[in-house]
């Protein structure tokens, strides 16, 4: 009896997780992935200059530091350009709303004016680790360590982009370091 209970269960999900976000085949769909990379294009809740604090109508203040730049540790993420511009700076969120707010969906991208001129940096051992997955409660702060390789020289006009759950919160604009 329990057997073919168990069979039953396990044809249930693993019917169910072959039809979440897949073809017949298993693999990921266009649209899929086209979600995956598609950034938003709405313009940001708040704007302003690096190294001000920029406050969204629903309470959400968000600054970033004045980039600096850096070497990255020996165990980075991905190989980086010979000739790019790395920086690292950090961005700071105070969740002015009565609700928690999950920052594990933050997107950042950052640019100097030509497509897809940054990368973001992973590099645990500079402390760069991505989005924070733990909610920031209503009143709190957070300070995340980010860092970038981007096309372009010192000076080059640096443009961040800082969304959560697809929506452009702030955008800052300052220039590389």
């Amino acid at each position: 009896m329990r057997k073919p209970l168990l069979l039953a269960a396990t044809a249930t999900l693993a019917f169910a997780l072959t039809a979440c976000g897949s073809d017949n085949a298993g693999n990921a769909t266009a649209q899929d992935q086209q979600d995956l990379v598609e950034a938003t294009t709405a313009p940001a809740a708040a704007s302003g200059d690096i190294g001000t604090a920029v406050k969204t109508e629903a309470g959400v203040s968000v600054e970033i530091s004045k980039p600096e730049q850096f070497t990255p540790g020996k165990f980075v993420s991905q190989n980086l350009t010979a000739g790019n511009t790395n920086n690292s700076f950090t961005i700071k969120v105070t969740n002015g709303t009565t609700a928690p707010l999950d920052l594990s969906t933050m997107v950042v991208t950052s640019s100097t004016g030509a497509a897809q001129s940054c990368v973001d940096v992973l590099d645990a051992d500079n402390g760069f680790g991505g989005a924070p997955m733990d909610p920031v409660a209503a009143g709190a702060s957070v300070d995340i360590k980010w860092a970038t390789s981007c096309v372009g020289k010192v000076g080059s006009p640096l443009s961040i982009v800082i969304a959560v759950n697809g929506e452009n919160l702030a955008e800052l604009k300052g220039s590389l370091a």
